[in-house]
């Protein structure tokens, strides 16, 4: 005598249709002047924190490679609670840093770079370590 075979959980799969109205409509990227045209914000200062958050980017960027490098002489399987973190933010600031590279020329990017290295010298003197 035969046994009927059960299958449990079974998947189903939905029709297409039902698919397509599930997805979220994209929006399209703007740039902050498109953003800021016709608004009654000040564009100019928004733009100047924004190249602030740009410049520390970089300035974090660099420090947390230095003290990487200088963690990985004393114990290289060291691990400690912050390097975690400090690996996101190293990859996060990575990621504004070749943002700004990638949207502006290369004289830009050079004075970037300049001023982002002329302000860690300054934040690195205010802690007596320059």
């Amino acid at each position: 005598m035969k046994k009927n075979l059960f299958i449990p959980n079974q998947q189903r799969f939905q029709k297409p249709r039902k698919q397509a109205k599930k997805q979220k409509e994209v929006r399209q990227v703007q740039t902050v002047k498109e953003i800021l045209d016709g608004s009654n914000v000040d564009g100019l200062m928004i733009k100047r924190k924004l190249n602030i958050c740009y410049l520390l980017a970089d300035i974090m960027e660099g420090l947390i490679i230095d003290a990487q490098s200088e963690l990985k002489k004393v114990d290289s399987t060291l691990k400690l609670p912050i390097l975690y973190s400090a690996e996101r933010i190293k990859a996060h600031t990575s990621e504004m840093v070749r943002l700004v590279d990638a949207q502006k020329d290369y004289e830009y990017s050079e004075s970037f770079g300049d001023l982002s290295d002329e302000l860690k010298t300054v934040i690195l003197n205010q802690f007596g370590m320059e």
